[in-house]
């Protein structure tokens, strides 16, 4: 699983519509219609359904981790604006 992930990374490739593949920065398929074809020739449907469940999986554990950061940046940053202006109208001292 790892070295598709890595194969498919949005570093270094991006996903074509037209190709039904991703590709390189020089246009060449990466991860397309033969890597799909070796790998079910490889696992077999269960095992290309058991692959697709755990890419699932981490896409949503990927997801949850974004929510709960931005949650908290969402929820702490007017926390800060309300202490930075209490302390610039409150009382000298």
């Amino acid at each position: 699983m790892r070295a598709l992930l890595q194969l498919a990374s949005s570093r270094r490739t991006a996903y074509s519509a037209a190709l039904g593949a991703w590709c390189d920065d020089k246009g060449r398929e990466v991860v397309g219609s033969r890597l799909i074809h070796l790998l079910h020739r490889a696992l077999g449907s269960l095992g290309l359904a058991g692959l697709h469940r755990v890419l699932g999986f981490s896409v949503l554990a990927q997801l949850h981790a974004l929510g709960s950061a931005y949650s908290a940046q969402v929820a702490a940053e007017p926390l800060a604006q309300l202490h930075r202006l209490s302390a610039q109208l409150g009382p000298p001292g």
